[in-house]
């Protein structure tokens, strides 16, 4: 993992950083979705400043909190992670009724300050289990994402 760590602090820009981390979560965990957002409104919505589906770069999204799994992670110092029945837990989310998503890992951004910025996800078509080990390589990566961009 460090020669990982130092390839992205190689990275020149936010942006490129960005892609590189979505693409190590895509890797490792084999999700369906990953995204980096930014908490906008009072804290309130999540705009993407980079969001993969299945690898790939699509377009960014502005989605409410309230009512979803990024809303208990925002509130949280810890990795959040559901590897299951995502859908029946968070029945209001209607996002992930409409991509069918089931298990979830997040991890809320902080300012060097300690202050939620932001919020690092995967999203999972399916149960999805997630060792120790796993979690704390997430956390890692999100530290990492703060602090280089």
């Amino acid at each position: 993992m460090n020669l990982t760590f130092s390839h992205f602090y190689n990275l020149t820009s936010t942006n490129q950083r960005y892609q590189f981390a979505l693409k190590q979560l895509y890797e490792r965990f084999d999700a369906d979705h990953c995204f980096v957002g930014k908490f906008i409104d009072n804290d309130k919505r999540v705009k993407t400043v980079m969001y993969l589906a299945d690898g790939k770069e699509v377009d960014n999204i502005i989605y409410d909190l309230e009512g979803t799994p990024c809303f208990d992670a925002k509130a949280s110092n810890d990795v959040c992670c559901v590897t299951s029945g995502l859908q029946q837990l968070y029945e209001e989310d209607e996002i992930l009724r409409v991509l069918s998503i089931e298990g979830y890992l997040g991890l809320t951004l902080r300012a060097l300050d300690h202050t939620p910025i932001g919020i690092m996800v995967c999203l999972f078509n399916k149960e999805k289990q997630v060792s120790l080990e796993e979690k704390l390589w997430f956390q890692e990566l999100g530290h990492l994402n703060l602090n280089g961009a």
